[in-house]
């Protein structure tokens, strides 16, 4: 049964078909819009308006969106709080084009206008010529798929063919950052900034200027470390730990996640206007069972590399041995085939291969593959971590905290939390804050 168009798109049917986008909103519980077809849409916190913004900063009538032939423009209505198009003001009455990936602010709204749904914000990478278009623009890209389904292969194939392949690439792995080594790892930091900071030292963002930089596993980045990611993301700035001044650096996002960022945004555990920012075009690598007709190239390719290694000439793949490739499910995806294939190499003698060859193999794989049961219940000692883990992150926020509202001043720091300024300095230097100016 098709679905019943919304107001808007009923709106928009009259006009020229053939523009399509898509503006998304932070707070999440705007919802996002479609913008089918030609015509002009007024935002507004108004029941009268096309799309309602019920937010304090939100005018009656805000701002108004004129959907064209060529792209989609905004002007401002006369707001209280006005409209700012990546930063820049948009005087009332005056229209101003609104490139893809760009943030609105209406108030203390934002908006980011994308690509709509059938367009190239989401793109499946084994499609020719797919990559090659992402590749060639300036948007962040954000790629999802299973883990072992070839991700960061996408990835490198897009600064392969970008205009940035000469310059840096540089990988961030999310998951293996702890708040802290974030913010030194990624920023950097001034000679100084905590105990054992001898030299200063430049984060991965500066030395990746110019360049490109993966951001690995991106879901698994902590809420605090999110917030600092989203000032680079929204400023171009990097300011090293330690420092006062900021860094401008020039760098695209790539982004590669496993997670269903989204159903996190319901959830509160990613944050929405960073997932904004993040999902220029959405890249989805389809698992290795879905791409059968690919099996038998990809086995071929890594049974040789792996042969090479050990220095003997390739096997040949027989045919029952590549049916039983293809109808296999393939679970760890090319991360698998890889594993099996590296095995072929080492153990079977042959100069051919067969389906006998592969079964021991394929079931050793599976089991490998098969994720560890969950716990039933947490034990004590992890229960017991947990919550150490939790009282530290509460009493680094105070300590934080005190500091800012002393100025930095360690003697006034310690009165308002309580402590000796000697178990300040300890509490400082054990989770690693940069050390502020000597109280008096």
């Amino acid at each position: 049964m098709a679905r019943e168009p919304d107001a808007i798109t009923r709106k928009l049917q009259h006009g020229e078909s053939g523009a399509r986008f898509l503006v998304v909103f932070a707070p999440q519980q705007v919802p996002a819009r479609h913008l089918l077809a030609i015509g002009k849409l007024v935002i507004g916190r108004a029941a009268t308006c096309d799309i309602v913004v019920e937010h304090e900063t939100i005018s009656r009538q805000h701002a108004a969106l004129h959907v064209t032939a060529s792209g989609v423009e905004i002007e401002d209505l006369g707001s209280a709080n006005g409209t700012s198009v990546a930063g820049n003001v948009v005087a009332k009455g005056t229209k101003v084009l609104v490139p893809l990936g760009t943030m609105i602010a209406l108030g203390e709204v934002v908006a980011l206008l994308r690509s709509g749904p059938n367009e190239d914000d989401d793109v499946e990478s084994s499609r020719p010529g797919e990559i090659e278009r992402v590749a060639a623009t300036h948007l962040p890209v954000l790629i999802m798929g299973e883990t072992g389904a070839g991700k960061e292969v996408v990835a490198e194939t897009i600064v392969a063919k970008s205009p940035r392949k000469d310059a840096p690439f540089v990988r961030i792995n999310c998951a293996a950052l702890t708040e802290t080594l974030f913010e030194s790892e990624v920023f950097g930091h001034e000679r100084g900034a905590f105990t054992s900071a001898e030299r200063a030292k430049p984060g991965l963002l500066e030395t990746a200027d110019g360049g490109t930089v993966l951001l690995d596993e991106v879901g698994e980045l902590p809420l605090a470390a999110q917030a600092k990611l989203l000032r680079v993301l929204e400023s171009g700035e990097v300011t090293r730990v330690g420092a006062v001044a900021s860094k401008r650096v020039n760098v695209r996002f790539l982004a590669a996640t496993n997670r269903d960022l989204a159903a996190m945004v319901e959830m509160g555990t990613f944050r929405a206007d960073l997932l904004y920012r993040l999902d220029g075009i959405t890249v989805r690598v389809a698992p290795l069972r879905e791409r059968t007709a690919e099996i038998p190239t990809l086995a071929r390719q890594l049974l040789e590399a792996g042969c090479k290694v050990s220095g003997r000439k390739p096997p040949v793949l027989g045919d029952e041995a590549i049916a039983r490739l293809v109808e296999y499910e393939w679970p760890g995806n090319v991360r698998e085939l890889r594993r099996v294939m590296e095995r072929v190499a080492a153990l079977v003698p042959g100069a051919t291969v067969d389906r006998s060859d592969l079964e021991p193999l394929l079931i050793s794989a599976m089991r490998m593959s098969r994720p560890p049961p969950p716990p039933s219940t947490p034990s004590t000692s992890s229960l017991r971590d947990e919550v150490k883990s939790e009282v530290e992150s509460i009493e680094r926020a105070r300590i934080e905290d005190a500091l800012r509202r002393a100025a930095g001043n360690q003697t006034q720091a310690a009165k308002l939390l309580g402590i000796s300024r000697r178990t300040l300095i300890d509490r400082i230097e054990r989770f690693g804050l940069p050390r502020p100016r000597r109280g008096s």
